[in-house]
């Protein structure tokens, strides 16, 4: 350590006896007060909020990187704590948000928390828009005419033009035809306002959150198998940020975390419904079944009744039925004779697969189980040997080879040489060469500044 330092540090740990207590000593100089600088980023993250009209993405990026912080200071913070800090922080216009997020019981990542946020904020850009539009065509033709019919010469006791004190009266003349209160026409009226405002949100609400969100949806328009569960694929594979992007009905667009096959299995039938290729996304509120991949893949559809039949090889694999307005997966009605997109699969012995889920458990258990009715005595005779038991049970046999050992002093030398470091020592020192006597276990060290010395060390060793 000291061969690693400034002489000035040097000089002053030459005196020191043990390590430990220059690492102390250079902790107590050198680092930073770690209570001050939690305490700093705890204030500066709880008093954080987001200002109505400021941007969000800014504002939740500025948070993550105080949880990082805080994270990297040992601070304990669960998830859902870091979740619910953005939560708090943002204004009264995200209240439909906060309810929508709680109902549905999300519990994403921070980077998807930013994304959903930003699709929100460009959600309520949208119908702020709405809600300030220009005013019309009567009303400007209105406004020309009485600024025609009054001179601009004219002037009322007070300073203040005849055309404005005109417009004025003539407002607070009118009667609101929502409230029908004088003083206001609707498109001002507070309660009419507030009236539009609670639709939309009612609106919302009933649209996100009256569905099942582990329903598969036929979907015409999608050109991939959508799902909104990971724990539905069999095979998965993570994709790097930025790899797969999805363009969502808003114009917004959200990332695809993952990529995999979905198996649908059908009641009483020994085949399933394999979606190869389909992308997780954890914003999505059902899952979605391409239409156009199906077809790809040799499927034909048939759309009478409200009744959506899908057929291969002029067979009725599957139908959806309309639920609310959207052809859905009915996986319970599905024929015997189904057949998936890629062919039959094996089927897979019930005893096999409980007994694999139990951890392996002995022949007499399972017996007991099928007693039970869990699954039939055929099938647990029909188990073949598991090699995964004759693994777990194999034991491995003990070496007993000796190593030689010397018997007396300098009769074995093992030697080593270490270098170059990246940090040469005191004196330009940058290899070093190791010689421990075998029988004793005594070492020696010498220093060296170039690996062409070596011969030179053992000499004098």
């Amino acid at each position: 350590m000291i061969a690693s330092m400034v002489p000035e540090l040097a000089r002053k740990y030459e005196l020191f006896a043990h390590a430990a207590d220059i690492k102390e000593n250079l902790e107590s100089m050198y680092s930073e007060n770690t209570r001050a600088s939690r305490y700093a980023a705890t204030k500066e993250l709880v008093a954080l909020r987001l200002r109505e009209g400021a941007s969000v993405h800014e504002h939740v990026l500025k948070m993550i990187t105080l949880i990082e912080k805080l994270v990297n200071l040992d601070v304990v913070l669960p998830s859902e704590l870091q979740v619910d800090l953005i939560l708090l922080s943002l204004p009264s216009s995200y209240e439909q948000f906060i309810v929508n997020f709680n109902m549905n019981k999300l519990d994403p990542t921070l980077d998807v928390m930013l994304n959903m946020l930003v699709s929100y904020e460009a959600t309520i850009k949208k119908e702020k828009s709405v809600l300030l539009t220009a005013p019309s065509g009567k009303k400007s033709s209105f406004s020309k005419k009485r600024k025609s019919s009054v001179p601009s010469k004219h002037f009322a006791k007070g300073g203040s033009s005849g055309s404005k004190s005109g417009k004025v009266s003539k407002q607070a003349d009118d009667v609101c035809h929502h409230c029908g209160k004088p003083g206001h026409w609707r498109r001002n009226c507070k309660d009419y306002l507030d009236q539009k405002r609670s639709e939309k949100g009612m609106y919302f609400i009933e649209v996100n959150l009256s569905v099942d969100s582990s329903s598969w949806v036929l979907d015409t328009g999608c050109g991939s198998h959508l799902c909104n569960d990971l724990q539905l694929m069999a095979r998965s594979r993570r994709l790097d940020v930025g790899e797969t992007y999805l363009r969502m009905g808003n114009g917004a667009r959200v990332a695809a975390e993952a990529i995999g096959t979905v198996y649908l299995s059908i009641l009483n039938s020994d085949y399933q419904v394999v979606l190869n290729n389909c992308l997780y996304v954890l914003t999505l509120i059902r899952n979605l079944i391409s239409i156009p991949v199906l077809d790809s893949e040799g499927f034909c559809f048939v759309f009478r009744s409200s009744v959506c039949l899908i057929q291969k090889d002029n067979k009725v694999i599957c139908k959806g039925q309309i639920v609310n307005n959207l052809y859905e997966l009915n996986l319970n009605e599905i024929p015997i004779n189904t057949i998936s997109a890629k062919g039959k699969n094996d089927s897979i012995n019930p005893a096999q697969l409980w007994h694999a889920r139990l951890g392996h458990i002995s022949l007499r258990r399972m017996n007991e189980f099928a007693r039970d009715g869990l699954f039939s005595l055929e099938d647990v005779k029909s188990l073949g040997t598991c090699e995964s038991c004759l693994k777990g049970k194999m034991t491995k046999s003990p070496y007993k080879g000796q190593m030689e050992r010397a018997e007396g002093l300098l009769d074995l030398i093992h030697t080593n040489v270490c270098g170059p470091l990246s940090v040469s020592a005191r004196g330009g020192y940058s290899y070093f060469v190791t010689f421990t006597d075998d029988y004793s276990r005594y070492g020696f060290v010498y220093l060296m500044k170039y690996k062409s010395e070596t011969f030179e060390r053992v000499q004098r060793f």
